[in-house]
């Protein structure tokens, strides 16, 4: 996993760098192909997706449903919430050290610091704000359902969907 702060020690949160990875894959190395991300991971995702005209695919949270259809796909990357990035060519799980080069390498290709890099990034896909809030549910209420249905039915296919 990957977690990164800026040149006055604020954190940025892991969907700012997963979002910065990607535009640093697609724009910066010019490479092109798929991305999945989980439910819980940003929309700025699928904002890049529109301007580089490449599909983003949701799966359900963990890194066990994302690196699936990165193989399957041949996505470019895959990440989760809690800051673990995969990518293509590399092997089908999460990569910090390999996540922290390739942040390096953002930084000094563009000549940018983190906080630039952050308006750079919305200048390109809007503002986005995050907040995480955690609810406790009793033992026998923990299954999740959307509109009536358990969620893994809530997709076609019922892992992934495409944009």
């Amino acid at each position: 996993r990957l977690g990164i702060m800026d040149e006055e020690g604020r954190f940025l949160t892991q969907l700012q760098v997963f979002a910065l990875l990607a535009l640093y894959m697609l724009e910066i190395r010019g490479e092109r192909g798929s991305m999945v991300k989980t439910i819980t991971t940003t929309s700025m995702l699928h904002r890049l997706g529109e301007i580089f005209e490449v599909p983003v695919y949701e799966t359900l949270v963990g890194f066990k449903y994302v690196a699936p259809i990165m193989l399957a796909e041949n996505a470019l990357i895959g990440g989760e919430e809690s800051g673990g990035y995969g990518f293509r060519g590399h092997i089908p799980e999460r990569d910090g050290i390999l996540s922290g080069l390739y942040f390096l390498d953002l930084m000094t290709k563009t000549g940018k610091t983190p906080s630039q890099l952050i308006d750079y990034l919305y200048s390109k896909v809007g503002p986005h704000y995050y907040q995480r809030v955690d609810v406790e549910f009793p033992e026998g209420e923990r299954q999740v359902h959307t509109w009536g249905q358990p969620l893994s039915s809530a997709w076609p296919g019922g892992a992934h969907s495409g944009q």
